[in-house]
């Protein structure tokens, strides 16, 4: 038998590769059962017009980002996966929880059930992937995954939910993380975040003791 965790990834990466680009309606059959909404939200089952219904959350949908799941079998043939992501859209990123319940025949994956929530709470959690590998020298601008940062000084024992609470009322937050006490990466989930930051200048971080750096000499050592 094939492992449930390879396949699971196997599914997970064609489906959102997909998901970004293209129809995905022929993982869908009449019976497949599909429920979609808000984290409070009570959720409705759908056993027809899938493809309506997910082109809600995959308009203007860029990329997905997984920062984690989990695979198991649950029949012959078939398998569960749990996700845990964020969608990321032209204007924002989102959140998710996302399962599948799939059945393999002939090579192909179908969906039995699938049920996601988009999530109300900010998008911080610590090295999603290999963004602390990388070694851009720029205070403000691009990385390799077309998102935005900036690297801040602070007082030492500043706690990571100091700095959230400081540079949320900017916008939205996609990572923040610290190699050494005194010093953060804070990266952002779009670039009106960044500007935001930018234009406001060190006035209201100076008040804190947070200082931006003109350089990454922060995480040199």
């Amino acid at each position: 038998m094939v492992s449930s965790i390879y396949k699971g990834e196997k599914f997970i990466k064609d489906y959102y590769s997909l998901l970004c680009k293209t129809d995905i309606s022929h993982y869908y059959t009449p019976t497949t059962i599909l429920r979609i909404g808000k984290e409070k939200d009570r959720l409705d089952s759908f056993t027809e017009k899938h493809s309506t219904i997910i082109y809600k959350y995959q308009k203007n949908l860029e990329r997905v980002f997984v920062s984690c799941m989990d695979t198991i079998n649950t029949k012959e043939e078939e398998f569960m996966v749990c996700v845990v992501g964020q969608f990321v859209y032209k204007d924002e990123t989102v959140r998710f929880s996302h399962n599948f319940i799939v059945k393999e025949e002939n090579n192909n994956f179908y969906i039995l059930v699938e049920v996601c929530r988009f999530l109300n709470e900010e998008i911080v959690y610590d090295k999603v992937d290999s963004l602390s590998n990388l070694h851009d020298k720029r205070t403000y601008g691009y990385n390799n995954f077309n998102r935005y940062y900036v690297n801040v000084s602070c007082p030492p024992h500043t706690k990571k939910q100091d700095i959230v609470e400081c540079f949320s009322k900017y916008g939205r937050i996609f990572d923040v993380f610290s190699k050494k006490e005194g010093f953060f990466k804070v990266e952002f989930a779009d670039h009106s975040t960044l500007k935001a930051v930018q234009n406001d200048g060190n006035i209201i971080f100076n008040n804190k003791g947070f200082k931006i750096l003109p350089s990454r000499e922060d995480f040199k050592h």
